[in-house]
């Protein structure tokens, strides 16, 4: 995401006379990313997204639970790869923060933990949006 399309983003807001979005902000150490990352998996047939330390049999016989398709390794998926894209994101990060925080609806989030304890965050930040 860059700036011309988050100016795109903000042009269809109002042309179709949309509210303010959520804007949820994920913060997670690059060290991380390059973790979770450096495990996935995609199966060739359904494309369905695994995580290799979470899959037991299907890791071991190298087939998707699901279709029995084969699993992969995204190209773009190696650590080289993903410290570059990284860095590029670095680099565009101050300005899309500084264009994205002025919504009224800008919600931070500490995306290190566990998925449980990330979408608790998000729980807590959407309660009182929703009267909850």
């Amino acid at each position: 995401f860059n700036r011309v399309q988050a100016q795109a983003l903000r042009g269809i807001e109002k042309e179709f006379h949309l509210s303010y979005p959520l804007i949820f902000w994920f913060n997670v150490d690059s060290k991380e990313v390059v973790r979770r990352l450096s495990k996935r998996l995609v199966c060739s047939s359904c494309q369905k997204v695994f995580m290799a330390d979470k899959l037991s049999q299907g890791l071991k016989t190298k087939r998707c639970p699901i279709c029995k398709g084969r699993l992969v390794r995204r190209e773009d998926d190696s650590a080289e790869i993903i410290r570059k894209r990284i860095a590029w994101y670095q680099d565009i990060k101050k300005e899309l923060r500084s264009f994205y925080s002025v919504y009224p609806f800008w919600f931070e989030i500490d995306a290190n933990p566990s998925v449980k304890k990330v979408a608790q965050q998000i729980e807590q930040k959407l309660k009182p949006l929703l009267n909850v």
